[in-house]
């Protein structure tokens, strides 16, 4: 009998073309990240961030736990898909039993879709004075139930338990100290399949959005996002040794069936080096006074997919700030594949002049990091959310 047991986490990623898994044992205090685990699916099998062929990736997901010997099938699960929103409301201060009501009788008043169709989950974030008395900051957290249910339908099939499900851009949040989220701060996660913004202020998610262009369509439009997409794979493949990091390609076997239970929990509850960038660079066929902008040129989609990720950062900031006065951003943090290209940093940097940074989700980790088979500084922001999920289990 063990009197100590070692707690642990995994935390799932589920992303067009590819699945991660990250499991850390330990305690938040003393984390160890002991596994970091990917396999490939087919592009149609999760199409922005919604599972389309259950049996495709439930066979992958059983192939990989087989392969990694991950040590749980409990997993934190992270969604991010136009299924999910988020809203913050200040609501009279009430009692938490009557305040879960409230929420429920009000959700048609700040959610498009009915109350029947969606799974919602709140957190009060803040106590504020109103014009009437004491006011609640809530937020609240819906996903559409027909979504989520294929992510759920397909965990069973694979035999894994979705211990935890989670909004994937609020994990990101656990990827850094504290003390990065005193201020107003930025997140962009730009994955092969989807494109997600978050703003924080200290501490508090105040929106997420998830911005209509990604690294899949520029990737088949222009060779430069094809050649990351390819390098982030072949990077990966090149520092595995056994079955860490593999590529593996999945088979057609069906997955034994398996009790699901589901705990749906805002991760907003809990507030809280250097990288080497991959060696993808902007390639340029001919000099022109900018070449940047020259649409006969490689990077010319390129700079129209990243521009337009730059827009829609600057009108969100826009739209958030215009509501508060003498509200400055901080720093923009950059996680997932697209995070990679170096140009993608400065061009950020240069369109919207606030300092950026991209997220090595393994600087703030007191125990050990699998350095063996995983080159973090190549492959860190790929498994920024996955990090992140596996650190809301360690919460629990």
């Amino acid at each position: 009998m063990k009197f100590f047991k070692n707690k642990g986490a995994v935390g799932l990623q589920l992303e067009t073309g590819v699945i991660r898994a990250v499991e850390i044992t330990g305690t938040l205090r003393t984390a160890a990240l002991v596994k970091a685990e990917k396999i490939e699916v087919p592009e149609t099998a999760i199409v922005e961030g919604v599972v389309e062929n259950a049996e495709t990736v439930a066979g992958a997901l059983k192939e990989l736990w087989t392969r990694s010997h991950i040590g749980s099938r409990e997993v934190v699960l992270g969604v991010s898909n136009q299924g999910v929103l988020m809203r913050l409301a200040n609501l009279p201060k009430v009692e938490p039993g009557k305040l879960e009501k409230m929420l429920r009788f009000q959700a048609g008043d700040y959610f498009p879709i009915p109350l029947s169709e969606m799974v919602l989950d709140y957190a009060v974030v803040d106590e504020v004075q109103g014009e009437t008395g004491p006011q609640l900051e809530v937020l609240m957290v819906a996903v559409r139930q027909d979504l989520l249910d294929k992510s759920l339908e397909t965990l069973t099939c694979a035999g894994l338990v979705p211990r935890i499900v989670d909004v994937s851009p609020l994990a990101l949040m656990r990827t850094l100290p504290e003390s990065r989220l005193t201020g107003t701060t930025i997140f962009v996660d730009m994955a092969d399949g989807i494109t997600s913004l978050m703003l924080v202020t200290g501490g508090i998610p105040r929106f997420i959005r998830i911005i209509p262009t990604n690294l899949q369509t520029a990737s088949e439009q222009d060779n430069y996002f094809a050649e990351i997409i390819l390098q982030s794979k072949q990077q990966a493949a090149s520092t595995n040794t056994g079955d860490s990091m593999s590529d593996i390609f999945l088979p057609d076997d069906l997955i034994p069936e398996a009790e699901s239970q589901v705990s749906f929990t805002n991760a907003a509850e809990s507030k809280s080096g250097s990288f080497a960038p991959g060696e993808i660079i902007w390639k340029k066929e001919q000099e022109t006074e900018d070449p940047i902008k020259d649409e006969n040129m490689p990077g010319n989609v390129w700079y129209n997919w990243a521009g337009a990720v730059a827009e829609e950062i600057r009108s969100s900031i826009g739209f958030y700030l215009a509501q508060r006065d003498s509200l400055t951003v901080d720093c923009l943090f950059l996680s997932g594949c697209g995070a990679r290209a170096e140009e993608v940093k400065e061009l950020f940097n240069l369109e919207l002049d606030i300092p950026v940074e991209v997220i090595n989700p393994i600087v703030s980790f007191k125990g050990a990091v699998n350095t063996l088979n995983v080159d973090w500084n190549k492959v860190g922001p790929d498994f920024a959310v996955a990090v992140g999920l596996a650190l809301r289990g360690m919460e629990t």
